[in-house]
């Protein structure tokens, strides 16, 4: 919570209690959408649809790249990051999406 919130306000938080409106863990950046209740099921479905039909193999990589580069000092996260890009750029996904861009097609991902 300290990471995403800071520390003072994670403190708050914490030690008060404090809960937090929709709107206002949005202005802290603990969220990053807020919709009404009624359509929460339908929006977080259309979301994962999403990241379902999108190149897997690049969105898994994206994540590792997030995920642990922020444990890691700066250069080496730098080069971690590029050494996933290469990865990407190598891959089966990146070919398709970059003839399917040429061809004015949707892409095929596989995640491969």
């Amino acid at each position: 919570l300290a990471r995403q919130v800071g520390h003072s306000k994670a403190l708050d938080l914490n030690i008060t209690g404090e809960t937090l409106s929709p709107q206002e863990a949005l202005a802290i950046k603990l969220v990053d959408r807020v919709f009404p209740q009624e359509e929460t099921r339908a929006k977080t479905l259309e979301y994962a649809q999403k990241i379902a039909n999108s190149a897997t193999y690049a969105t898994s990589n994206i994540k590792l790249s997030i995920m642990n580069g922020k444990e890691m000092p700066l250069n080496v996260a730098i080069r971690y990051e590029g050494e996933l890009q290469n990865l990407l750029f190598r891959s089966q996904d990146a070919q398709e999406g970059l003839s399917a861009f040429i061809e004015k097609r949707e892409p095929n991902w596989t995640g491969k």
